[in-house]
C-alpha cells in the first residue's frame, strides 16, 4: 500500500513539474513578445540608419557653408583690391579668376582642396599689375647732404613700363612732398597732352632755394595724370575723354642741408 502512495505521488509531482516547465515553456516562445522583440530590432537598425544618415547630411551641409564662405572670401578680396586701380582688361582676368575658382570650389569634396584653391587664386589676383604698377616714379639729388645758403636740384622721372604706348593728359605733371622746402620753380617736359611711349621717360626736376632751413627732410615725389583710354565727342572743342586717374608715389630720400 505505501508502495503505491509513493508513486501516486511521484507521478503527482512530475505532472506539476511538466505544466510548469510547459508553462515558461509558453510564456517564452510568446508570439507577441516575439514579434515585438522583431519590431524593437528594426527600430534600431532604423535608429543607427537615420544617425548615419544625419551625420553624412551634417558633414554636406557643412561642407556648403565651407564652400559658400570660400566664395565670399575671394569676392571680397578682388572687391578690396578696387576695380578702379586696375585696366579694365586686367580686371575681366580678376573676374574670371573668380569664376574659374568658384566652380572648383563648388566641385571641392574637402575642406582641405577649397583652401588650396582659395590660396592659389588670391595669389593669381595679387599677381595682375595695378594702375599705378604700369608706371615707375623715380626721385633723385646729386647730393644727399648741401651747403644752406644755395640752390640744389631733386630730379623727377616717371617710366612707362605698361607694355605699350599710351596716350595721357596733364596740368602739372610732377610734384614733390617736404613741406619744410622752399621751391624757387617747377620744370616738367611734356604737353598738356601728349603719346607717352613703351619704356621711355618723361624727366621733371625741383629747384629748392637757397633759403631753405637747416635740417633733414624726407622727400617724396608724386606724378598725377589721366590715362586716356578713349575719346569721345572729338567734333566738340576741348574733346571729352574717358581716362583712368593715376597717382603714383616715389619712394621717399633723405636730404640734408647744413
Amino acid at each position: 500500500m505505501k508502495k503505491k502512495i509513493l508513486v501516486l505521488g511521484m507521478a503527482i509531482i512530475l505532472l506539476f513539474s511538466v505544466v510548469a516547465f510547459g508553462t515558461a515553456a509558453c510564456r517564452f516562445y510568446d508570439p507577441s513578445r516575439t514579434e515585438l522583440l522583431a519590431r524593437l530590432a528594426e527600430f534600431e537598425e532604423r535608429l543607427d540608419a537615420l544617425e548615419k544618415e544625419n551625420r553624412i547630411l551634417s558633414g554636406q551641409v557643412a561642407l556648403w557653408e565651407y564652400r559658400a564662405d570660400a566664395i565670399r572670401e575671394l569676392r571680397e578680396f578682388a572687391d578690396a583690391r578696387g576695380e578702379w586701380n586696375f585696366r579694365l582688361a586686367n580686371w575681366n582676368i580678376i573676374q574670371s579668376y573668380i569664376v574659374g575658382a568658384t566652380t572648383a570650389i563648388i566641385a571641392a569634396e574637402n575642406n582641405a582642396t577649397i583652401e588650396y584653391v582659395v590660396e592659389k587664386t588670391k595669389g593669381y589676383i595679387r599677381a595682375i599689375r595695378l594702375i599705378t604698377e604700369e608706371f615707375l616714379l623715380t626721385i633723385s639729388v646729386e647730393e644727399t647732404t648741401v651747403p644752406q645758403g644755395e640752390n640744389f636740384i631733386i630730379y623727377v622721372e616717371l617710366k612707362n613700363q605698361s607694355g605699350e604706348d599710351v596716350e595721357i593728359v596733364f596740368d602739372d605733371l610732377f610734384g614733390i612732398y617736404a613741406p619744410e622746402l622752399v621751391r624757387e620753380t617747377v620744370h616738367a617736359n611734356g604737353a598738356i597732352q601728349r603719346l607717352f611711349l613703351n619704356n621711355s621717360i618723361i624727366q621733371g626736376e625741383f629747384i629748392i632755394g637757397a633759403g631753405t632751413p637747416s635740417g633733414t627732410y624726407e622727400v617724396r615725389a608724386f606724378a598725377w595724370f589721366g590715362w586716356i583710354l578713349d575719346k569721345c565727342c572729338a567734333s566738340f572743342a576741348p574733346p571729352e575723354w574717358v581716362y583712368y586717374t593715376v597717382e603714383i608715389w616715389s619712394d621717399k630720400i633723405l636730404l640734408t642741408v647744413q
